[in-house]
């Protein structure tokens, strides 16, 4: 009975046994594909379908679970299966498979998954099997079980890229990537470019280079955040470095502490110690060290600049604080400043070839130029020798001068011809040789101003006053001499008795207290406004002892003359009496 006639029969049909003979065989003839049948329709397989021989399908093939090609697969997770391959196309030789399709990963999240292999030496490859190419194809991409990619290569890192057959020695193992090729040094290499090829960063054999359409273009390195670009060998640089226009510390020599920056308008350079300039040597780790060279200059850790040779400064050398006392004047020299206080040592232009040298100092009138001796071993503070006040008093030895020069000790002048010392207690200085002469101030042995003369005209010690000496206390002397000679004087004429007599009648002795004596003394003698014209001096406030001797003598010759002819007279009187 045909086939036809039996699946044609209607629910509620008689089914025969020879009917059921039909089906029987005819499945069986369809599953074992024992002819060559041609089927036409749909055909929806339930369950697994084993195909031993080959199968053309001319049209669409709709699997609705796995695909399986090859032989039988390993059973649930082991070798190159897994339960969640549940749809897809797995392809099975020996123990190796190959499954492409999707893994469930939850709601909406069908991941498409490529998984193959079965031990750690199955890799994944990409090969091209051109037409008239290699017989086993040319190998484009691999990836390895351990995750790395390789382009052109059997990849050594994470992704390794080979754009030209590799020679000599390579790494076994490299962390991330690795590429190589036939680079040449600032060009054609591994370049990473803006999408409109712009700009970008190009890699060279031994060349970090900037790529790009853009005939110029800037390369920069930069960190993140507080980070660093580091260099860890020698830097050889054969263009311009540029920091750019930031303020700030554009190189750290070693850490922050020593380096060199910007500022407003400030070069700066920062050290955590000491400053130094060598010439020649070599470098030596030891504190200023010159290696073997020769310093030149150093500025240490407390501002101490210490200087091998000379020091040029074209204008003013300036040391200390900003300086106040300050003039415009003050352009060559030395400054030294301290809070408001200053010191200026220099030349100061008063003219064509009149730079005249200046010691200039001082804020207010509190400001002392002293001059103090550091001798070693000695004061603390050292010894003032010197001060100078900002009124002009100087001062040797004391160091509040009343006077323009105010000395504390013993003082000498003219040492270089004739000496004349100036003591607070005789020293005998005039006695040692024949040209020295002292003023002593004595308070011990004499008590009093002593003015001693020179010996040089071998007649002792000797003061002479060439003009009016005035004084106005009591004057004690040993002896008195007034000079006399004849050779000293002019128009000498004798006074006559007449004068004297007159000009002693007119003298009117007096006594009297002096205005100017504490101890309110009686003194006798004549008042210089009354005396006659003979003894007078001519702003009529003195009197010369001198005149009054001269008119005195006179007189008395006057009288002794009369005196003489009376005892004649009386005489001869006397002889007369005799007589009678």
């Amino acid at each position: 009975m045909p086939l036809a006639d039996t699946l044609n029969r209607k629910p509620g049909d008689i089914l025969k046994s020879d009917d059921w003979n039909v089906i029987i065989k005819e499945i069986d003839r369809k599953i074992n594909r024992d002819g060559a049948d041609t089927l036409k329709g749909p055909l929806t397989i339930a369950e697994a379908l084993k195909v031993n021989s080959s199968v053309t399908i001319s049209g669409n093939l709709s699997v609705t679970n796995v695909l399986e090609i090859g032989d039988p697969p390993f059973a649930g997770n082991t070798a190159g299966n897994r339960d969640w391959m549940q749809k897809g196309i797995k392809i099975n030789w020996d123990s190796d498979s190959l499954f492409i399709g999707l893994k469930n990963e939850g709601t909406n999240r069908k991941d498409a998954v490529i998984a193959w292999g079965n031990d750690p030496q199955d890799d994944l490859r990409f090969v091209n099997v051109l037409s008239g190419g290699d017989v086993q194809g040319k190998e484009l991409m691999r990836i390895k079980p351990s995750g790395n990619v390789g382009i052109g290569t059997n990849p050594v890192a994470s992704l390794d890229i080979a754009s030209a057959s590799r020679t000599g020695t390579h790494p076994t193992a490299v962390k991330g990537l690795y590429i190589t090729g036939d680079f040449n040094a600032d060009n054609d290499g591994v370049e990473f470019r803006h999408s409109n090829g712009t700009q970008g960063i190009g890699f060279g054999f031994n060349t970090i280079y900037a790529a790009g359409s853009n005939p110029n273009q800037d390369l920069q390195l930069k960190p993140k955040g507080t980070g660093e670009v580091k260099v860890a060998g020698n830097l050889s640089v054969t263009g311009l470095v540029s920091f750019g226009s930031q303020v700030r510390q554009m190189l750290n020599l070693w850490s922050t502490n020593y380096g060199i920056g910007v500022q407003g308008w400030t070069q700066y350079f920062r050290s955590d110690a000491n400053f130094a300039w060598y010439k020649g040597g070599s470098h030596n780790g030891a504190e200023l060290n010159p290696g073997g060279g020769t310093s030149l200059m150093t500025l240490d850790a407390n501002g101490k600049l210490s200087v091998s040779g000379n020091l040029s400064v074209t204008n003013v050398l300036e040391i200390g604080d900003p300086p106040f006392g300050n003039r415009e004047w003050m352009q060559k020299g030395i400054k030294i400043n301290w809070d408001s206080d200053s010191l200026f040592i220099g030349l100061k232009n008063e003219g064509t070839n009149r730079k005249d040298a200046v010691i200039a100092w001082g804020d207010d009138p509190q400001d002392d130029l002293r001059f103090v001796n550091v001798l070693a071993g000695g004061e603390v503070q050292g010894k003032e020798l010197m001060r100078i006040k900002p009124s002009g008093n100087v001062g040797i030895g004391i160091s509040t001068p009343n006077d323009k020069l105010d000395v504390a000790g013993s003082l000498r002048i003219l040492t270089g011809s004739n000496p004349i010392r100036f003591t607070s207690s005789w020293s005998c200085f005039p006695d040692a040789v024949t040209n020295q002469a002292e003023i002593s101030n004595d308070t011990g042995a004499y008590q009093t101003l002593m003015i001693v003369g020179n010996k040089s005209a071998n007649l002792g010690r000797r003061v002479s006053i060439w003009d009016r000496l005035e004084v106005n206390g009591a004057l004690t002397y040993w002896s008195m001499a007034q000079v006399s000679s004849r050779k000293l004087k002019k128009n000498i004429l004798d006074i006559s008795a007449e004068e004297a007599v007159q000009s002693l009648a007119q003298l009117n002795p007096v006594k009297y207290n002096l205005k100017a004596d504490k101890d309110n003394n009686l003194h006798l003698g004549f008042i210089a406004e009354d005396v006659p014209d003979l003894v007078a001096s001519r702003d009529r406030k003195t009197i010369s002892p001198n005149h009054i001797v001269a008119v005195l003598t006179k007189v008395l010759k006057e009288q002794q003359n009369t005196i003489l002819e009376l005892a004649e007279k009386v005489k001869a009187l006397e002889s007369q009496t005799q007589k009678f």
